[in-house]
């Protein structure tokens, strides 16, 4: 979508590895900004487990996927801790991006942050930008302690005037 409508916005990567990838895929759009941090509660370093890539083909494709700032994460997916390394990143707080890039209007947040989404959603709702869309993962609640931290925000999005949508892993909500 981004590549193909020329849609103008940043991409926030906070794994080096990653954020060179992400980088080179949109070294040719000059409306898309990757940014090589995390989002997080405080900006400064923190840490974040990743799957170490030395170990990529002895794991499935999607498992270097699961960076988290969760040290444990891993184990939701079944990957064993010595195929996972910490690696220090870059923190920068929401607002602190809003006020960093002057964004001022947001029409699509895409959140994929391995169970950190709900936190995010937050920062997101006390910031000045109403996204008219957001779309996260929700598959680290369902079925877990924080379901309940779903629900109330899933429950926010409709009293704010969005409509759901709920998919197996994923939740897109929109202002119609």
């Amino acid at each position: 979508m981004v590549t193909k409508h020329k849609l103008k916005g940043i991409c926030v990567e906070p794994i080096k590895e990653y954020f060179a990838k992400l980088s080179h895929t949109y070294q040719n759009y000059q409306h898309v900004k990757p940014i090589n941090k995390a989002i997080a509660e405080k900006s400064g370093p923190i840490s974040m487990y990743r799957v170490n890539t030395e170990h990529q083909d002895s794991l499935p494709d999607w498992s270097v996927g699961i960076a988290s700032l969760d040290s444990k994460h891993h184990q939701k997916s079944n990957i064993d801790k010595h195929y996972m390394v910490e690696e220090t990143v870059e923190a920068i707080t929401f607002s602190t991006l809003l006020q960093e890039e002057e964004i001022t209007d947001v029409d699509l947040v895409v959140i994929d942050t391995e169970g950190y989404d709900l936190k995010i959603i937050e920062m997101i709702r006390s910031s000045h930008i109403k996204p008219k869309i957001v779309f996260f993962e929700h598959q680290h609640f369902i079925g877990s302690e924080n379901k309940d931290q779903l629900t109330a925000s899933l429950a926010e999005f409709q009293k704010n005037g969005y409509l759901i949508y709920l998919g197996s892993c994923n939740t897109i909500a929109y202002l119609p």
